[in-house]
Order: structure tokens, then C-alpha cells, then sequence
């Protein structure tokens, strides 16, 4: 088909605009639809590479609130503070705590498990041993001893609140204090494991090694405790004059005109009737022997009788020796060996031994009034106390060794409340310090305390107590010599 010379012409002029493209009107909506083979051959957009930043320098540490400094304390700062880059975070008060938590739970179940680990070898030993009654006795003492250990301590000084302090004795390497209305038991890391109100009217203790008796002088009655609860409870009907307890818990009781000594299991072991009146009572180390000390009149004079005994099964009943005395009345009497028995008197002290009675050392005060004495740990030394408790120049030490041989002396010239002995040292309290002596006599230094004194108790640790405040004592060191 031929085309017309005009429209040829008219074809090959460029194209006219006739109108604007207008871009907001209406248009029809298109829905584009990707098929498969073009989803493959589509590639992924890459991502781009972000520069490399340089790391911020090291800054100190940092508290919650962003600033430098210690940390704030419990209650003390925000926890929802943003930590500024480059600081180091800190845990928060709340986390803290619940750290704290965490810690207690984990202590808890190391507890358990070593008491359950204990409790598991003490019935073993029973089965194979056939021990059961002691061995059931102990295992309540080795329970507390782990529980106790494994306790965290709260640390020296410590709050302690008794002022009618009667006595505070050495109690399983910590201490037992008595009051007038309360018995008080402190570990040796300072935390109270037992406590327990009385109304005795004449309180009075008898410690061994993981069991003290609290009685009642005068009275009838009297219980045994061990660091966690009650063992043993009875009354007379007549009144105790004294009692004390073996350091394997086995306790003597005189009461009226009886002695009897009771095993660890509060079975009676031993009974003997007398109608003296014990003024001192003690057990030795072996738990085997035990000595009764009281006063008696001879010819007009005041003197005194010791009588020594032992609890073994096929041991007569009557006493193994009688030790008479006709210048001075028993106070106090410790065994210092197996062989040996010391005898404080109220004007002399005197050894003896202990199988046949005889005596085999003597030292006299001289006219001096004893006011107070200890022996030594591990019984090397003993120490006497002389002073009225009113003239300060009455007041003088005296340290003797094993054969009663004095080795030191010292003149205090304080008025003296109390004396404490060590291994290594003796010390006398006054009503607010305390002076500290080696065991030649050699005078080391007085400390002032912040408080009134209440007692100084030399038990694993040298344990002041004040009003309101226990603390651990520690003595001047020796001056070095050139």
C-alpha cells in the first residue's frame, strides 16, 4: 500500500506538544508481581562496611551516679543510673544484695552438708564401736563445734550487754557470761550461739570444755547446757553448795550432806556422804579424779581437808588419800598433772601428790590476804594476787613455776578488780585498765579502756568486756632489748 506524498511528509516532522504531564492527577493503580525466575536472578543489596571506631580510653572507676569516687552505699544512690561509656559498671544496691542472698544460700548448704557428713561418721562409729549413748553425747558438741565454724563472725568490737555481770568464764575457746536474770554463750568469733533467762537467786557456773552447769547456790536446783540447747535439768531437796563439771561433762554436785558425780549421760557414777561443807571442788584433766576441799576446827584453830577421790569402776569408795591441813582453809584447788594436785589456801599454797597425798612443795603468803589466783595454760606457771580491794600499795603480784619457787614478783600499786592469765603473760584489771605483766614479773604497760571493765577472760582469744562492748585484748609488746 502506497502512502500519500503529504502524510509521508507529515511523519517525518518532529512531534508537537499538545499538553503537560500533570503528576498529581489520578492514575490507575498497577500490581507488580515478581516471578520466580526473576526473584533468582535478583541480587541481595550489599550492606555496607561501617568505619572502624577507635576504642575509648580507660577511665577510673566510676560510682551509680557517673562521677569518680567509692561506691555510694545501701539507700544512697539511684539504681536505674545509665553508666557513661567507657565506665565500669558497678553492681547496685539491689544487686548487691541479692549477691548478699546468693552468698547466705551457699553458706547454708555448706552448713547442711557438713552436718550431715558429721552426723553420718558419728553413726558409723557407733554401729562399729557400739557406743551408742556417747557417742549420740558427743556428736551434738561436734555438730555445734561445725556449725559455729562455719558461721562467719561479726567481727571485734562487739555490742555486749550484761551489767549484772556475776562471772565470765573460758567456754569452748570463747567465753560464758553470767548475770543476775540471764546466761550468755559467746564463740570465740564474737557471735552469741546460745542464751537463756534464769531466777536463780544465787547464781553460779561450773564450765567444762563444751558443757557448763548453771546452779544455784543455796538453793536446789541446777541445769547443764552445751552451746545450742538444755541437756540436763534436776532439783535436790536439799541445797548445793557446789558443783563442777570434768572437761568431758562429767559433773560432781554437793548438795546437803551428799557428793555425787554423774557421767557425761547424767548416769550416777559415784556418791558419798559426808556432813562437811565443801569450800572447793575440781576434776582432773583425765576425768578419772576429783578432789573435795573443806574447812574444819582443830584445837581452837581454823584448818582444812582435802579429800581425793577417783571414779574409776574398780576403785573403792572410799577417798584414795586425805590431805590435812591445820593453818589454813581450801579456796581452791586445780589438778596441774596427773600426778599432781595444787591446793590454794587462804594462807599458803601447797602441792601434793596425788596418789599418796603427800606434800611435795609449799609457799606461804607471809600475812599478805590473797585476793585472787590462776594457773597458767599449760600449767607452768601459777599466779597469786595479793590485795585487800582497798589500799593500792597492798596490792603485789607473785608468779611461781611448777615446784612453787617464786620467779617474778611485781608491785601494781593499783587498786585491783581481777586478774587474768596466759600462756605468755598475767594481767590485773583496774576499774577502767588494764596492766600487763610477763611471767617473770617484768611490767609490760598499762591500757586504758574507753569503759568501765566488767571482766577479762582468757579463753582462746584474751577477751575484754566492758559496759556495752566486748573486744579482743591485745598486750604491749615486750620492749626489744640491744
Amino acid at each position: 500500500m502506497k502512502r500519500d506524498p503529504e502524510e509521508k511528509k507529515r511523519l517525518r516532522q518532529k512531534p508537537r506538544v499538545i499538553g503537560r504531564f500533570d503528576e498529581t492527577a489520578d492514575l490507575p493503580e498497577l500490581d507488580l508481581v515478581e516471578t520466580p525466575a526473576a526473584a533468582k536472578r535478583r541480587k541481595p543489596p550489599r550492606a555496607k562496611k561501617k568505619p572502624a571506631q577507635p576504642e575509648p580510653p580507660q577511665r577510673p572507676p566510676v560510682n551509680e551516679a557517673g562521677g569518680s569516687g567509692p561506691l555510694p552505699g545501701p539507700g544512697e544512690g539511684p539504681d536505674d543510673v545509665e553508666t557513661p561509656p567507657g565506665a565500669i559498671a558497678f553492681p547496685t544496691a539491689s544487686r548487691l544484695a541479692r549477691i548478699e542472698k546468693a552468698r547466705a544460700r551457699r553458706r547454708k548448704r555448706r552448713i547442711r552438708l557438713a552436718v550431715l557428713c558429721t552426723v553420718a561418721l558419728a553413726a558409723l562409729l557407733a554401729y562399729f564401736t557400739g557406743l551408742y549413748g556417747a557417742s549420740l553425747s558427743v556428736l551434738g558438741d561436734t555438730v555445734d563445734s561445725v556449725r559455729i565454724a562455719l558461721t562467719p563472725g561479726r567481727g571485734f568490737p562487739a555490742a555486749f550487754s550484761m551489767p549484772d555481770l556475776v562471772t565470765a568464764q573460758p567456754f569452748a575457746g570463747g567465753f560464758a557470761a553470767l548475770g543476775r536474770q540471764e546466761l550468755q554463750i559467746v564463740a570465740s568469733n564474737g557471735n552469741e550461739v546460745y542464751s537463756v533467762q534464769h531466777s536463780y537467786a544465787s547464781p553460779a557456773l561450773a564450765v567444762g570444755n563444751t558443757r557448763v552447769c548453771l546452779y544455784n547456790r543455796t538453793g536446789a536446783q541446777l541445769a547443764v547446757y552445751n552451746r545450742s540447747r538444755k541437756l540436763f535439768e534436776t532439783e535436790y531437796a536439799d541445797g548445793i553448795f557446789a558443783c563442777a563439771m570434768s572437761p568431758n561433762g562429767s559433773l560432781a554436785v554437793f548438795h546437803g550432806q551428799s557428793l555425787v558425780v554423774y557421767d557425761p549421760l547424767f548416769e550416777t557414777v559415784f556418791e558419798w556422804q559426808t556432813s562437811e561443807v565443801p569450800t572447793a571442788l575440781a576434776f582432773a584433766s583425765d576425768n578419772r579424779q576429783f578432789a573435795v576441799g573443806a574447812p574444819r576446827s582443830s584445837a581452837g584453830a581454823l584448818g582444812g581437808r582435802v579429800y581425793l577421790y577417783t571414779t574409776d569402776a574398780n576403785a573403792p569408795d572410799a577417798a584414795t588419800a586425805v590431805i590435812e591441813s591445820a593453818d589454813g582453809v581450801p579456796v581452791g584447788i586445780e589438778y596441774l598433772s596427773r600426778k599432781t594436785v595444787l591446793v590454794v589456801y587462804n594462807t599458803s599454797c601447797a602441792l601434793y601428790d596425788t596418789a599418796t597425798g603427800a606434800e611435795l612443795a609449799r609457799y606461804a603468803y607471809g600475812g599478805d590476804s590473797l585476793q585472787s589466783w590462776a594457773v597458767s595454760d599449760g600449767a607452768n606457771n601459777v599466779v597469786l594476787l595479793f590485795g585487800d580491794g582497798t589500799h593500792s600499795s597492798a596490792t603485789r603480784l607473785c608468779v611461781l613455776d611448777t615446784a612453787l619457787s617464786p620467779v617474778g614478783t611485781a608491785e601494781v600499786g593499783r587498786i585491783a578488780r581481777g586478774l587474768a592469765v596466759t600462756r605468755t603473760g598475767a594481767y590485773v584489771c583496774t576499774a577502767n585498765s588494764i596492766l600487763s605483766y610477763q611471767l617473770d614479773g617484768a611490767f609490760l604497760g598499762e591500757s586504758v579502756q574507753d569503759a568501765r571493765i566488767l571482766a577479762l577472760v582468757p579463753a582462746k582469744k584474751l577477751f575484754v568486756l566492758t559496759d556495752g562492748a566486748m573486744d579482743v585484748f591485745e598486750p604491749p609488746a615486750p620492749a626489744k632489748t640491744g
